[in-house]
């Protein structure tokens, strides 16, 4: 008889799940506005505004009277206020010098309210007698030093080793290559770190239109290094020959594909982005030695999508 499938168990009424509740870019929508169920660790992963440490400052109070056990954050490339590199540019615009260091000291401090903030660095958390290491990066490709938390294609391997062995949950704003992404912000050094790491649970944002949720393909672990420097080579390729064939303009991604031939979605492992507005989306318990993906983007030109639910069992 074959084993029951792990991820339809039914428990045990005295065995209770850890729920993980997952979302990312919210931009101009308040929390207010989102679908979030209770669970045991929120992750809001990145892009929680368009920059402005009022801004975040104003989610950073939403956060804050949430229920969750644990809430982590990360930054994204929209969350300009929170990247220091940033400030050169954008006070002397704005003239908040002090706004701006006085939104990353509330982020910081904001651990001792329960809401954790993660800037390339992990945390061990502990629920209901089983600990957890979750790391969060705020990093994503960009093509411009201008971009808060970006790196460029030359360094998307090497930045990733700051990834330590043994993570549990990993939260990036920026998408792995070849997963709920496109070719524009997949990165392939992400995708070399998670086959390294192998956590359970990877959420990340940025695509708003890959929002959902795959594993890992099992086949993607027995391509060679040899293999994955080629793909990444071919990827940056293609990404050139964008450039050139739109001589520095922006071409949408159905043009751009009748232009040089295939599709974007067809290279991304996804699942349908066509769930119902503003729900909360549950997926199958997680699995030790699998790692789940979720692009948890809810930011859509009509209703924001609600929150990503997982479980994991103790």
């Amino acid at each position: 008889m074959a084993p029951p499938d792990p991820t339809l168990m039914v428990l045990p009424a005295t065995i209770q799940p850890i729920i993980v509740v997952s979302i990312s870019d919210l931009h101009t929508i308040p929390l207010s506005g989102v679908h979030i169920p209770y669970g045991d660790i929120l992750i809001v992963a990145g892009d929680l505004s368009e920059g402005r440490p009022a801004q975040l400052m104003q989610r950073l109070s939403e956060l804050l009277v949430l229920p969750h056990t644990f809430k982590v954050v990360i930054g994204g490339n929209h969350d300009r206020a929170l990247d220091p590199k940033c400030d050169a540019r954008d006070a002397a615009i704005y003239n908040d010098l002090y706004e701006r260091q006085q939104c990353r000291a509330a982020f910081r401090e904001a651990r001792e309210s329960g809401v954790i903030y993660l800037e390339d660095e992990s945390t061990d958390v502990t629920i209901a007698g089983r600990a957890f290491k979750i790391f969060g990066s705020p990093k994503s490709l960009a093509r411009s030093t201008n971009t808060a938390f970006g790196y460029s294609e030359d360094d998307s391997f090497s930045v990733w080793n700051i990834i330590p062995a043994g993570v549990d949950i990993l939260v990036t704003h920026g998408p792995p290559a070849g997963y709920l992404s496109d070719d524009e912000n997949g990165c392939d050094g992400l995708l070399n770190a998670l086959w390294r790491v192998r956590p359970m649970l990877h959420v990340f944002g940025h695509v708003h239109a890959s929002y959902g949720t795959t594993k890992l393909s099992p086949d993607d672990m027995q391509v060679s290094e040899a293999q994955r420097l080629g793909r990444f080579l071919e990827a940056r390729n293609r990404r050139k020959l964008r450039e050139a064939e739109s001589r520095g303009r922006y071409i949408p991604p159905h043009l751009r594909r009748k232009m040089l031939g295939g599709s974007v979605a067809a290279t991304s492992r996804q699942v349908s982005t066509g769930f119902p507005a503003g729900a909360p989306v549950e997926v199958p318990v997680l699995v030790q030695g699998q790692t789940r993906l979720i692009n948890a983007a809810i930011k859509t030109p009509g209703t924001p999508r609600g929150a990503i639910v997982t479980k994991i069992l103790r």
